[in-house]
């Protein structure tokens, strides 16, 4: 019945009704007291002997004086919780009616409300972390939805020329210069589509595979040797030896999902290696886990850029992401694909090339 009403109104009601039952406790309890203390106490009056209990209706008056004792104490401490409850609960009804004027437009603006009580404090913090969380998904979803748009309308707009020549042109060798470029930018429309599928598919794959890290790494060392060796960059691999163990690199996951993962950072250390470079792939154990580090000698990433070089379809500026073209979904699929196994990928960048850490929990 009181679902009705705000917290403020159920809790004085609580308090009341508390109160209420405490208060007759205490009175049947002074009421017993009162009676097991008098009685047989007497005394004579007119020459009769009188228990005390019974003058002058004592009894009765004892009980209405209870009585009226208990409904001051009730409502007065009723009352007083009622105000004390709007004080305190002030806090929480200013961020009930700021989170009513949220939209999209003032995500970013922070609530600022003083507090007398450490878990408002506690939920009005994590209001604001939840603010800027959602902020952050909604710049990505803008940047996302600008990106596809430009990504689409380049080959849609190839595609609209060449036809509209091929309207005008019935000269069968044109047709195949025609057609040649429109087939690349097709092309390029479906990887587009396929990566983001893939990006959005992570999630739904089941781990259950044992996989051997070491030779994992093998493999993708010898898939991108050829791409490595047109750039003269050289790929090397350094597995931590314990002489006095059998060492076993295994982790529990998606095969599939954990090779394409890898192999987009090594890939990338090769892209942006400057040639004759190398590239570094130290594989290492540590406290239970696994941990795979990949170093570049590349052109390092901007430290601005680290934090968001994860995002889907962000690409950080420098001389050579302008003559490696790509789409920015490599290293968000890396890390989507990681955190799905329970993993953790860190980054760390300096002029000299940039170091990706990964750590996977061991079999």
């Amino acid at each position: 019945m009181l679902k009705k009403y705000g917290l403020r109104i159920q809790l004085t009601v609580y308090a009341a009704v508390l109160l209420v039952t405490s208060n007759l406790l205490l009175l049947a309890l002074l009421y017993y007291n009162f009676y097991v203390s008098l009685f047989g106490f007497d005394i004579r009056i007119n020459g009769e002997v009188v228990n005390y209990y019974n003058i002058d209706g004592f009894e009765s008056r004892l009980f209405y004086l209870g009585i009226i004792i208990m409904l001051i104490t009730t409502v007065t401490g009723t009352i007083k919780t009622y105000f004390i409850l709007g004080k305190l609960l002030n806090p929480l009804q200013e961020l009930s009616h700021h989170m009513e004027r949220v939209d999209q437009e003032n995500l970013v603006q922070q609530i600022e409300i003083n507090s007398n009580v450490k878990e408002f404090d506690s939920l009005i913090c994590s209001f604001n972390s939840m603010m800027a969380k959602i902020k952050e998904a909604f710049d990505v979803q803008k940047q996302f939805s600008a990106y596809i748009a430009h990504e689409l309308r380049t080959p849609l707009a190839v595609i609209q020329t060449k036809m509209d020549i091929y309207q005008k042109e019935q000269n069968l060798k044109e047709c195949d210069k025609l057609i040649i470029p429109i087939e690349q930018q097709i092309n390029k429309l479906n990887q587009l589509v396929n990566k983001i599928l893939e990006l959005s598919e992570i999630q739904q794959s089941t781990l259950k595979e044992l996989i051997p890290i070491d030779l994992l790494l093998e493999e993708i060392i010898e898939d991108l040797e050829q791409k490595a060796h047109s750039k003269n960059i050289t790929l090397q691999l350094n597995i931590a030896d314990d002489h006095q163990l059998e060492q076993h690199f295994e982790v529990i996951g998606d095969h599939t999902l954990l090779y394409q993962a890898l192999f987009n950072i090594v890939e990338n250390g090769i892209k942006y290696s400057y040639e004759g470079g190398v590239v570094h792939i130290y594989l290492t154990k540590q406290k239970g886990s696994i941990k795979i580090m990949i170093s570049d000698t590349g052109c390092g990433i901007k430290k601005e850029d680290c934090a968001k070089i994860f995002q889907a379809f962000y690409r950080g500026e420098n001389k050579l992401t302008q003559t490696n073209k790509g789409y920015g979904i490599g290293l968000a699929f890396s890390k989507k694909v990681i955190e799905h196994h329970r993993g953790d990928i860190q980054i760390k960048s300096q002029e000299s090339g940039s170091t990706f850490e990964i750590v996977l929990k061991e079999v």
